[in-house]
């Protein structure tokens, strides 16, 4: 039984590679210009791919990933352990943290339509490929969860209503 819980880890591992990195980038790659963009005098050819701040960005929105998800971990362990049921099984404190790290990135994919302008200044129809990407992935996600077929293969457990919502609440925290 214990390689089946190995076996569970490494598809939500996969899982979070392949879908919820594949699908939105995907889509990001059609997302229209900015329209100042010729404008803008071109960009010197040896200025490094992570020069004007984007390494900086980079590190910063993984630790803010890191540290949403290590929250999520502490406190759905605490709360899973005291909140226990038939439906309910104890270990769900993993699925509530697979969750909440691959709804943050798809709130971190919506974030990433432009470096310049806050997400509620761009358009949310100006680029449909996204929203459609992050709505898909976002679907099946809730299936690995709901879906029994798939949360037996995926070793994923039944969220309730609240905690779904406390998931949601937590990968929200990567706008703040």
């Amino acid at each position: 039984m214990t390689w089946l819980f190995a076996l569970g880890s490494q598809l939500q591992i996969l899982w979070i590679n392949l879908v919820t990195d594949g699908l939105p980038v995907l889509a990001l790659a059609v997302e229209p210009g900015r329209p100042i963009v010729m404008q803008q005098p071109p960009k010197d050819p040896k200025e490094k791919i992570f020069a004007s701040g984007l390494g900086s960005y980079i590190i910063r929105i993984g630790i803010i990933l890191v540290v949403i998800t290590i929250l999520m971990m502490v406190w759905a362990y605490g709360y899973t352990a005291q909140v226990q049921s038939e439906l309910l099984d104890c270990d769900r404190w993993q699925t509530m943290v697979f969750t909440t790290l691959c709804l943050a990135q798809m709130g971190q994919a919506l974030a990433m339509r432009s470096n310049t302008r806050l997400i509620l200044e761009v358009n949310p129809f100006s680029n449909p490929s996204v929203l459609l990407s992050v709505s898909v992935t976002t679907i099946l996600q809730l299936m690995l969860v709901y879906v029994e077929a798939l949360r037996n293969f995926f070793n994923t457990h039944y969220l309730s209503g609240l905690e779904l919502l406390i998931c949601l609440g937590f990968s929200s925290l990567v706008f703040v």
